[in-house]
């Protein structure tokens, strides 16, 4: 399925390019916004300060389109996860710690009000345990910035392992929101990683919260040439890609 990113100045200036390079309307398109500045969500700097995944809605009609060679090199695609049905198989396994944790989830929604049409499943992987909500008010769950979807996982990685022996990170998904934003991260901060490589000059990005660094900073860890760092003070901190021997 064709599917791709664009960015802009304004969520308005992104679609309009989405509508040209598909030769589609705005209600032949489906789109998710994975930044934007004028309504919360943090972007990624000047020309960029609104950014969306979009693809042609199923029976669109849209054109095939040839791949068109590029000269300039793209780090990473972005990578954009199908939503996954409550039928579907959920992650992980379920264990005693993963359906303590999703019991937390689902008490703290049912008093926020999350929606009647609330489902939360999961299951618990090597490396974490995995929960996914599929609601009718997704924006309250994800919050201005997705401040809000942090402070639940914060909330239930502190309920899930109060008295626990284990200790196991609970990551939350709100129907592909995290998913797209890690994708989206990843390739801005490889594409970032490269102009700093060439150009010999660090860069700072736009204020970010702890999860969105994070992020930042795990993609650039490996990558040779370049290193990380956060900078400020509070809970949103600028992060600086600088210029670094290889390592």
């Amino acid at each position: 399925m064709d599917v791709k990113e664009f960015a802009g100045e304004t969520r308005e200036e992104a679609t309009a390019k989405a509508e040209s390079h598909f030769g589609l309307g705005r209600e032949q398109l489906k789109i998710k916004v994975v930044a934007d500045e004028a309504a919360g969500l943090p972007g990624f700097g000047p020309g960029k300060r609104a950014v969306i995944v979009a693809r042609p809605e199923a029976g669109s009609g849209a054109p095939a389109r040839a791949a068109a060679p590029e000269m300039r090199h793209e780090p990473a695609p972005v990578r954009v996860p199908a939503r996954r049905e409550p039928s579907d198989e959920p992650r992980g396994h379920k264990t005693e710690l993963s359906e303590r944790a999703r019991e937390a989830l689902t008490g703290i929604l049912a008093r926020m009000g999350a929606g009647r049409e609330m489902v939360v499943e999961g299951g618990e992987t090597d490396n974490a345990i995995e929960l996914d909500v599929q609601t009718d008010t997704q924006g309250l769950l994800v919050g201005e910035g997705g401040e809000v979807l942090e402070a639940l996982t914060y909330l239930v990685n502190r309920m899930t392992h109060k008295g626990a022996q284990e200790a196991k990170r609970v990551v939350i998904e709100a129907e592909g929101y995290r998913s797209d934003r890690v994708a989206s991260l990843e390739h801005m901060a490889l594409s970032m990683a490269d102009k700093v490589r060439t150009s010999g000059q660090s860069i700072t990005l736009e204020p970010m919260n702890s999860y969105d660094r994070r992020i930042v900073h795990v993609t650039l860890q490996k990558v040779p040439g370049v290193a990380t760092e956060s900078v400020g003070s509070g809970s949103l901190k600028r992060l600086v890609i600088r210029p670094a021997a290889d390592r």
